[in-house]
């Protein structure tokens, strides 16, 4: 038991001494910190460490220009560049894309449109026909459509144009 008694006064010794140590070299270095001399020596380091990497950056600038290797500055300015690039390709996607929908509107217009005309045109040549004075029978002026070869020419013309359109 003696062992024990005397551990416990040594760490109550160790221990007190330990928090006092802690305390008075949180106090210094809360001091140094404060004075404006320790603020003016944190400066000056700043600023030497600054102009060295200001110098290191030139020299890494200076080296890969003369090996052909392009700098960081080349890197994000190629980067800018592939971006505006990407941009623009869109937009011109997107002007692509109204550009073939207009083209499907106008040609469904125009196809009713066509459409349109050929059956006119059908009808004005079969009334062509009919009101020929040069018919050869007077059947034809009954059912033309039947009798007459030059009504049948001209609606199978008028077929084969549909099916080669």
């Amino acid at each position: 038991m003696g062992k024990k008694s005397k551990s416990k006064p040594k760490r109550a010794i160790v221990t007190s001494f330990g928090k006092k140590l802690e305390n008075k070299m949180n106090q210094q270095v809360k001091e140094w910190v404060e004075s404006a001399e320790s603020v003016e020596q944190m400066n000056a380091m700043l600023e030497s460490h600054v102009q060295s990497l200001k110098k290191v950056r030139g020299y890494s600038e200076l080296i890969s220009q003369q090996l052909n290797i392009p700098s960081k500055d080349d890197v994000a300015r190629v980067a800018n560049l592939v971006i505006q690039v990407e941009e623009k390709i869109d937009r011109l996607e997107e002007k692509v894309d109204r550009l073939g929908e207009e083209t499907k509107t106008l040609k469904k217009k125009s196809e009713g449109v066509s459409q349109r005309e050929k059956t006119n045109k059908r009808n004005d040549s079969r009334q062509t026909v009919i009101n020929n004075n040069h018919a050869a029978s007077p059947m034809l002026m009954v059912n033309p459509h039947i009798t007459d070869p030059r009504l049948f020419q001209n609606e199978l013309e008028c077929m084969l144009d549909e099916e080669w359109e």
